[in-house]
Formats: structure tokens, C-alpha cells, sequence
């Protein structure tokens, strides 16, 4: 009896360490940083102090995404590379936008005009990076 536990115990430990193991280990070059660094295109979107805490990953998928086609999930905007939560400033929950480098101008102008005109924004800016943001108020 003791024997027969101590081998199913050893072979499932034995499975989710290589399990685990192979979980952590990404390709080379295929990481991609989630931040916004100089000279990248961005959008930083502050949000009212108000809104509902899952308001960020709400306002994400209502306004910088659509739905796919085949019902499974939402797809972002053309021209958006990745988007991401940002930390709290002075109580103002916020999204982070890095746009792709090649984004045209067309899509950029319908990013920020579909950004500017949703409800629940604060403030948004424009091309610099989540650290210059101090303070809103």
C-alpha cells in the first residue's frame, strides 16, 4: 500500500516538473516587453476616479478592440500593437496603448478620435512614456 502511494506520488511529481519546467522556458527572441519607451507611439489613457474596478479591461475591449468575426474573443484596432493596465496615478485608473510603428494615419486619427470621444476618460496622452506621468490632479 505504502509503496503503491509512494510511486503514484514520485510520477506525478515527476510530470509537473517537466511540465513546469517547460512552461518557463520562452523561445530567444520571441519575448516582447509590455512597456512604452521613448520615441515609441503611444497612447496613455486616464480614467475618471470613479469607475468601476474591471472599468480598464471593459473600456479595453469596448473601445480598442472588436469583436471577432467567429464570436471567439475581440481582436484590437489596426495600428495597435499591445495595449496594457497602468499603474494608478492619483486614484485615476489608466490603460496604456503602444501603437505599431508603421500605424498610418488614418488609423492613428480613428484610435485617438474613438479614444477622445468614449466615456470615462480623464485624460489622455500622447507619445510619452507611462513614468513622465507624475500627477493628474
Amino acid at each position: 500500500m505504502v509503496t503503491k502511494t509512494v510511486l503514484i506520488s514520485l510520477g506525478l511529481v515527476t510530470i509537473l516538473a517537466f511540465q513546469s519546467g517547460s512552461c518557463s522556458r520562452a523561445p530567444e527572441g520571441e519575448m516582447t516587453p509590455i512597456a512604452i519607451f521613448e520615441g515609441d507611439k503611444s497612447l496613455l489613457i486616464y480614467f475618471n476616479k470613479d469607475v468601476p474596478t474591471n472599468f480598464p479591461y471593459e473600456y479595453s475591449q469596448r473601445v480598442l478592440a472588436v469583436p471577432r468575426e467567429d464570436g471567439k474573443g475581440s481582436t484590437v484596432l489596426s495600428g495597435i500593437d499591445m495595449s496594457f493596465a497602468l499603474d494608478p496615478i492619483d486614484g485615476h485608473k489608466g490603460v496604456g496603448v503602444k501603437l505599431r510603428d508603421d500605424i498610418s494615419e488614418s488609423d492613428e486619427a480613428y484610435i485617438r478620435k474613438k479614444v477622445m470621444e468614449s466615456r470615462g476618460v480623464f485624460r489622455v496622452f500622447h507619445n510619452i512614456t507611462p513614468d513622465a506621468v507624475v500627477t493628474l490632479d
